[in-house]
């Protein structure tokens, strides 16, 4: 939906008379869009994740790492979902697998597994500014703990890969 000008010139009027009322529209607007850019990620990861399980890809340890983190990310999908709903956001809907760039292309469990690595990455990079933005202190504590956990993710993935668990010492994702 466009504004138009006198919805802006209102809002505008609105803010300058009441500021504490247009920034609590404003962090209210951040929160619901932070929260919402990292469901949208932590949704393809259970999607991604998902697929390639069920795939045949994998070696049966291998498998069962990706079924482990598929039951993370539902757990995150769910938590981010809640929270969401609280701040009066609404969730879309998951991406189909043919909408997640390189999921339905792979063709080697060496290649699920670095597709797993930089899904993780991009999910880090997420949440790494979603927290930025954040000014709910309940949410940020839920994606703080989401960032660990998909952090250990990228670990576990980079030993099944053959590359060193920790390259650096803080893992911000990819920009």
């Amino acid at each position: 939906m466009r504004l138009t000008r006198r919805q802006a010139l209102a809002g505008a009027a609105v803010a300058a008379a009441f500021p504490d009322v247009a920034l609590a529209d404003d962090k209210k607007a951040m929160n619901i869009a932070a929260m919402s850019s990292s469901l949208q990620v932590v949704q393809a990861a259970v999607v991604s994740y998902e697929a390639i399980a069920n795939g045949s890809l994998l070696r049966s340890s291998v498998e069962t790492t990706f079924r482990t983190f598929l039951g993370h990310e539902r757990e995150h999908e769910q938590a981010l979902g809640e929270a969401l709903a609280q701040m009066g956001g609404k969730q879309h809907a998951p991406p189909l697998r043919a909408q997640i760039p390189g999921l339905t292309s792979l063709g080697s469990q060496r290649q699920a597994i670095e597709f797993a690595i930089e899904l993780e990455r991009r999910a880090l990079s997420t949440f790494y500014r979603a927290a930025g933005q954040l000014k709910d202190a309940n949410a940020l504590k839920t994606l703080a703990s989401i960032m660990g956990c998909d952090g250990q993710h990228v670990t576990v993935l980079r030993q099944l890969a053959g590359r060193p668990a920790v390259p650096r010492a803080f893992e911000t994702g990819q920009a």
